[in-house]
């Protein structure tokens, strides 16, 4: 029985490994609430000799379930959203990025709570990265941060929940003639999106289940 589950284990850790390291977007599509928006300021660059990405982006507001949006204050862009990560020439993430989200200049308030220049609203690790797919347009990106990394003022102070992980989607409207290659260096202009807490991925529940399943039916058999 020991042998098995430790088997299954190995079979579930090279199954989350293979959908972490998937090019196609990861279908993050119901984001949820609070909910941070960046506006179609951003930028993403790419270095194919150090397969170095980075997303650069200003958050402009955040909307909340009951309909109040919090408009981020100051002069200039108060917040700077980043996301940083090791992507090879086949477009797949290598190993773990980080997101970091910190206000840049004047005050921002959130849920009542005000948050001054040098203070990190919000940071953890991604662990997994899609870009475009088959029938789709280019410039469409989307990442998924781990619960157990978030950090930060908003997590402090019980505004943003770590009970489910935080997903960011990102959509590039001017591509600069990007083809899709990650053999060469890019850049991409005019990034918008958001990013929210999102449910838990479903095929990794019914995995969970899965093993369970199996390990009830190794003890009954040994009984």
């Amino acid at each position: 029985m020991r042998k098995l589950l430790m088997v299954m284990a190995v079979i579930m850790a090279v199954v989350m490994a293979a959908g972490m390291a998937s090019a196609k977007l990861l279908g993050i599509g119901s984001l949820g609430y609070p909910d941070i928006i960046f506006d179609n300021t951003g930028t993403i660059s790419y270095r194919a000799s150090s397969n170095s990405f980075i997303l650069d982006a200003d958050d402009l507001k955040i909307a909340y379930a009951d309909g109040t949006v919090n408009y981020l204050s100051g002069e200039k862009y108060t917040t700077d959203f980043k996301i940083y990560l090791t992507v090879d020439n086949n477009g797949n993430l290598v190993g773990t990025g980080t997101m970091v989200e910190k206000v840049i200049e004047g005050k921002v308030t959130v849920a009542g709570n005000t948050y001054s220049a040098g203070t990190t609203l919000l940071s953890g690790t991604v662990v997994a990265f899609g870009w475009g797919e088959e029938d789709s347009e280019l410039g469409n990106f989307d990442f998924l941060i781990s619960k157990d990394s978030l950090s930060g003022a908003l997590v402090d102070d019980g505004i943003w929940p770590t009970t489910v992980p935080t997903g960011i989607v990102a959509y590039a409207e001017n591509i600069n003639e990007w083809a899709g290659s990650w053999n060469s260096d890019f850049e991409l202009s005019k990034v918008k999106g958001d990013k929210a807490p999102v449910p838990e991925p479903a095929t990794l529940l019914l995995l969970g289940s899965g093993l369970i399943g199996l390990a009830g039916i190794g003890r009954k058999v040994k009984r």
